[in-house]
């Protein structure tokens, strides 16, 4: 009996061990981030395809936190809830699509990873939860306010084209195929 209670002692140790550090960083996902709406979870996660960074929100607040580390490396209150995240393909920018109800407001930003400094913006779009980022990291793809889709340049945010509306709902989901078509 002491045997088996000394086995389950140093298991309980070894796994609060490795918990810890996730909620002493105060990001852990077990209840480390408030979200001042309620008891939700995050409405959007996203890992970059290099696996160093996983991005969340939390209404309106940006967690991105370390995945080695296992800390938060940023974190910010953004202007409007935040309804879509994607990283680009090679890890440099995360896109960020916001719930923008208002006229002249910010439905999607680009942020470069490297500093987290805004690159871009686009106010085309109402709820922009769909982001597709083609493969070779050029162009990006959201929802427009007509129900269809306007693909954006990622060098400076200028229109590449607009897709007509064919959809009679929210477009919820947007990709690109493996040769950025």
């Amino acid at each position: 009996k002491a045997t088996m209670t000394a086995c389950f002692m140093s298991v309980l140790f070894a796994l609060l061990s490795v918990a810890s550090p996730q909620v002493m960083a105060g990001y852990g996902w077990a209840g480390g981030v408030v979200n001042p709406v309620g008891d939700s979870i995050g409405t959007a996660v996203a890992a970059s395809p290099d696996g160093e960074l996983i991005a969340s929100s939390h209404h309106d607040s940006l967690v991105i936190v370390d995945t080695h580390r296992r800390e938060a490396v940023y974190s910010a209150t953004m202007m409007d809830v935040i309804s879509g995240l994607e990283f680009s393909h090679n890890s440099q920018f995360l896109l960020v699509g916001f719930e923008s109800v208002l006229p002249s407001t910010p439905a999607l930003i680009v942020l470069q990873v490297s500093d987290w400094e805004q690159v871009h913006f686009s106010e085309d779009g109402s709820s922009v939860s769909a982001i597709a980022v083609n493969h070779d990291d050029t162009t990006y793809a959201i929802p427009n306010e007509n129900g269809g889709f306007t693909e954006w340049s990622m060098e400076d945010s200028t229109v590449i084209r607009t897709h007509p509306a064919g959809h009679s709902g929210t477009v919820s989901c947007i990709s690109y195929s493996s040769d950025s078509s």
